[in-house]
């Protein structure tokens, strides 16, 4: 947090030229704001770790207004940022809303298959388990498993965490046989690239150990 912060305090005297003497630097007014606009996310995500949601809504609301005032709409990250708030408060609808929009705007602007749109899919897989929406939320992870799979191929260390939140999912609605075929793939992934000290390894081989 204290280095959010400080990032936070350094972005805001960029963007009012203190830092260059006042002279106008490459980027303009917007480009400056855009640097304020992600320290206040980065700000707003450090509170939300420590539990402190009020602060993290200031912050994140922060952010979004300074995109407005750049004339822009505000960009995917902070849709996503002001929606984890959102989901921190338990406006869960408001959350997705805003989640579903970064969603469409990644998509629009990178395509069906973008990578960039996993992180929200899980967000979203979250907003829906919170609402005991159980299969929606596996859907959401199967969608992320679509998108790794299609760019890092099925066998690739970054798809272990999909993998295992998969395996939690299902080991929850007890459907066993399911939850194996997943922790059993997060844990052979694991081994095979020689990430046995992880702690996603640890919790794969816990969850597996509750299933057998």
């Amino acid at each position: 947090l204290e280095a959010a912060l400080h990032t936070l305090s350094l972005s805001r005297l960029v963007s009012q030229g203190a830092a260059y003497g006042g002279r106008e630097t490459k980027g303009g007014y917007a480009g400056k704001n855009d640097i304020v606009t992600d320290a206040h996310c980065r700000v707003s995500e450090s509170y939300l770790l420590l539990g402190m949601i009020t602060q993290a809504m200031q912050h994140a609301l922060e952010g979004s207004a300074r995109s407005l005032e750049s004339n822009r709409n505000p960009s995917p990250q902070v849709l996503t940022c002001v929606g984890r708030a959102h989901m921190a408060t338990g406006d869960i609808k408001k959350a997705m809303g805003l989640f579903d929009e970064a969603l469409m705007a990644i998509k629009d602007e990178k395509g069906e298959m973008a990578i960039e749109q996993c992180e929200i899919l899980c967000e979203i897989a979250e907003a829906y388990w919170r609402q005991k929406k159980h299969r929606e939320s596996i859907d959401m992870l199967c969608d992320v498993w679509t998108v790794q799979e299609s760019k890092y191929g099925a066998d690739a260390l970054q798809l272990v965490p999909t993998y295992l939140l998969l395996g939690q999912a299902y080991t929850k609605l007890n459907e066993h046989d399911r939850a194996t075929d997943h922790l059993f793939r997060a844990i052979r992934i694991s081994r095979e690239h020689h990430k046995e000290n992880t702690k996603s390894f640890a919790e794969a081989c816990v969850l597996l150990g509750g299933c057998l």
